[in-house]
């Protein structure tokens, strides 16, 4: 029988054998370098932003997933980011896989969250199958960018572009602001139809007793011109938080004036400040520009993963399965 227990810290152990079986079967080992105390301090310090459980087969553990909470400046509601999922392959096809799934997709109706969302390597063909099979839809118009090491260290040393421009951190005064904001990113991403969140909802996600978001705003000359919304993330392989930007977006009658460069490189000096691993950011395909602009930077395409997500009626399905 499978079941699903949250991890505790005298299961570091074998957290830490699973990531490194994981990253072997990813093909991804030399990237492995996370130590036990990283892990710890992540997975059970004072007030983690990351959490593990543990799937168990009459007892005997056999794999786990690890995750973090997201938010969705569209929607105003919170979500789950899987960053791993893994099931030693002796005990894969008999449900465990499943039944981590299930147990998160429980975790978002309980809590009302709108989506779950993880990344699949492209080659991993019999895992896409197994997402495909729950209802996760790919994310397959966009690609994600991540900035880390030398470049990300030298974004966040730029001096800032002009002395007109000041990134300072949102208030809860601002959620008017940055509702309009949404509003008008959306028009710009052919996304206006995706915006459902209300002032309401952002001074909640963003402002409220334990934000699961952040946000900052970018100035011309006093004139509020653009934001930036970001959550933190973990890589489990680095064994270090990092930055996921949700959305960044400058006013038309600023572009060109540093704007989002100033934003990104707030966000970079805060990875390289606080000893953050990466920033990462996803991007449509068609945005030509913002492409360019990213590559100038140095961020690199995560062109061999793709981003999966599980929403609406197949999430509710999912968490209301019996079985598992």
């Amino acid at each position: 029988m499978i079941s699903i227990r949250p991890a505790s810290q005298q299961d570091l152990p074998l957290i830490c054998a699973y990531v490194r079986e994981l990253a072997e079967y990813e093909q991804l080992a030399h990237e492995a370098v996370a130590i036990p105390d990283d892990l710890r301090a992540a997975l059970f310090g004072d007030e983690p932003r990351v959490f593990c459980d543990l799937a168990e087969s009459d007892g005997a553990p056999i794999g786990f997933a690890l995750w973090f909470y997201t938010f969705s400046s569209f929607t105003g509601r919170p979500g789950i980011y899987l960053e791993d999922l893994y099931v030693r392959p002796e005990h894969r096809g008999q449900g465990a896989g499943r039944a981590l799934l299930t147990s998160l997709a429980r975790r978002c109706a309980a809590e009302g969250f709108g989506r779950l969302e993880w990344a699949v390597l492209d080659w991993n063909a019999p895992s896409i199958a197994f997402y495909q099979s729950l209802g996760a839809a790919p994310l397959s118009d966009g690609t994600l960018y991540r900035l880390t090491g030398e470049a990300l260290e030298a974004v966040g040393r730029e001096a800032t572009p002009s002395p007109s421009i000041a990134v300072r951190r949102a208030a809860a005064g601002d959620s008017g602001l940055i509702h309009g904001f949404l509003g008008e990113f959306a028009e710009s991403q052919k996304m206006a139809n995706d915006l459902t969140a209300s002032e309401r909802d952002l001074r909640a996600g963003l402002f409220g007793g334990r934000p699961r978001a952040f946000c900052e705003v970018a100035e011309w000359a006093g004139e509020s011109a653009g934001f930036a919304d970001w959550i933190y993330s973990f890589s489990t392989f680095k064994g270090r938080h990092g930055i996921f930007l949700e959305d960044l977006y400058v006013r038309a009658h600023h572009r060109g004036r540093g704007l989002g460069r100033a934003l990104l490189r707030d966000l970079a000096l805060r990875c390289v400040t606080e000893g953050l691993a990466r920033l990462e950011w996803g991007v449509m395909d068609w945005n030509a520009p913002a492409i360019a602009f990213y590559e100038s930077l140095g961020a690199k395409p995560m062109s061999d993963w793709t981003v999966y997500r599980l929403t609406g009626d197949a999430l509710a399905a999912l968490g209301e399965r019996e079985d598992a």
